[in-house]
């Protein structure tokens, strides 16, 4: 069955970071310029891989999630529940947070089809992130100009997990880190980079979870495999 409304951010590629902040990236240039125009405040974060064409993505300093207080009764066994909370207490993102929202924007990246391996990501304060172009600069659609020092992570692993979590009430594919969503999931798996188009996996998580195609497709960064299984398929 069809969801009739969707969260915001599921326009968008997402993830959550340490401390259940929410992390989004853009899925393609209409997305990246939506997301920064409308969505990335001041007590932000914005992340780039460094690679061409790479996805504009924000951790969310006020939004995230807390647990669910009164879980739906039809939530299988296991599958934790979450509110999204748009009040977040935290001051700042921890290092765990911010390594994170790193390795999910090179994830997101061409790197991911490109079979793996390791890369870098950068990270800067809003204010550093443009749209104006300065004498000679072009600006094309869904580029930004970052200005300023940047914030070098590297040796990013290519690594990445997805669990069933539950959100305002709705079951959902959840990507992210190994480490968050272990931590946030008891059913969940390790993926890697593949030849097998994603489509394969997509339906094998249908079949075993009942999820939509349409909802675990967007999810998966490309064509991956499971390269250990925690209860995802069982």
């Amino acid at each position: 069955m069809k969801r009739s409304k969707r969260f915001w951010f599921e326009r968008h590629r997402w993830s959550i970071i340490d401390g259940l902040h929410l992390f989004v990236g853009g899925k393609d240039a209409k997305s990246n310029d939506a997301l920064i125009k409308k969505h990335m405040k001041k007590d932000d974060l914005y992340f780039h891989a460094d690679l061409h064409g790479a996805a504009s993505c924000i951790s969310k300093l006020k939004i995230g999630f807390e647990p669910d207080q009164n879980p739906p009764p039809y939530l299988p066994k296991g599958v934790q529940a979450y509110r999204i909370c748009d009040s977040m207490e935290n001051n700042e993102f921890s290092a765990d947070a911010i390594n994170q929202s790193a390795n999910m924007a090179l994830i997101w990246s061409r790197g991911w089809t490109g079979g793996g391996g390791a890369g870098t990501t950068f990270w800067v304060k809003p204010g550093q992130v443009s749209k104006t172009a300065e004498t000679g600069e072009f600006v094309g659609k869904g580029a930004f100009i970052v200005r300023g020092d940047r914030n070098w992570i590297k040796d990013l692993e290519m690594k990445m997990a997805i669990g069933l979590i539950c959100i305002n009430g709705v079951p959902l594919l959840f990507g992210g880190t190994n480490k968050i969503v272990s931590s946030l999931c008891s059913r969940w798996a390790e993926i890697q980079p593949s030849r097998n188009k994603k489509e394969i996996l997509a339906n094998q998580i249908s079949k075993h979870t009942g999820l939509l195609t349409d909802d675990i497709l967007p999810i998966l960064p490309g064509p991956c495999e499971i390269e250990v299984d925690h209860g995802l398929l069982s």
